[in-house]
């Protein structure tokens, strides 16, 4: 019988016995007979993006809104007519509700409605230059140390900010709330202008993240 229990005994797996160590023990202490080493765990891998990549997306998506920005510039310049109408009609209130008791708001001075629009393309040109340039000064010191490379992020959160401000705060405030053009059927615009704050929104999130 004891033959048979020693060999069940030797089958059984052995337990690995823990040791903690509290602040002021000794090794020795830890474990006497048991010589003091060093723990093998393995490191932690890196959580996220490599810093140099999520570096170069940040440029990229900056430089992504310059070039809507710029295109947007484009197309308003070009297509002047067309665009200029829209925001005549916006701040002339006159294809809002019929019974709306906010037409007090309205401006119907035609050259007030080119001074308005002239004003908009020059914000956006301004969105497109601060985003281009940041994207590009933002490249250029992806090799800077973390201090570095945040500093170089000025000129690009400028640029985003001023865009979230152009098209939330001018087409969203202004012309949605202020003007009521959420209640046009035709000229309301506040749809493609919630994707395209939310857009900047989210690339401003993006690069404000430390890289």
């Amino acid at each position: 019988m004891r033959t048979l229990i020693k060999a069940w005994l030797a089958t059984r797996p052995r337990r690995t016995q823990m040791v903690l160590q509290g602040p002021g023990t000794s090794p020795a202490q830890m474990a006497p007979g048991r010589p003091a080493g060093r723990r093998t765990t393995p490191p932690c891998p890196p959580i996220g993006p490599p810093m140099e990549t999520l570096r170069i997306l940040q440029a990229l998506f900056t430089a992504y809104i310059g070039l809507f920005a710029a295109s947007v510039v484009l197309n308003n310049i070009t297509d002047y007519g067309t665009n200029h109408n829209f925001v005549r009609h916006v701040m002339s209130m006159d294809t809002i509700f019929p019974d709306c008791r906010l037409t007090n708001r309205r401006i119907t001075s035609p050259a007030l409605h080119h001074a308005a629009y002239v004003l908009i393309i020059v914000l956006e040109a301004a969105v497109a230059l601060l985003c281009l340039w940041g994207a590009w000064v933002m490249w250029d010191a992806r090799g800077l140390d973390g201090a570095g490379f945040q500093a170089a992020k000025a000129i690009a959160l400028a640029g985003l900010g001023l865009g979230f401000t152009v098209w939330f705060a001018i087409f969203v405030i202004g012309a949605g709330q202020w003007w009521c053009a959420w209640q046009s059927k035709e000229y309301s615009g506040q749809d493609a202008t919630f994707r395209y704050y939310m857009a900047i929104g989210v690339v401003f999130a993006i690069v404000m993240q430390p890289a």
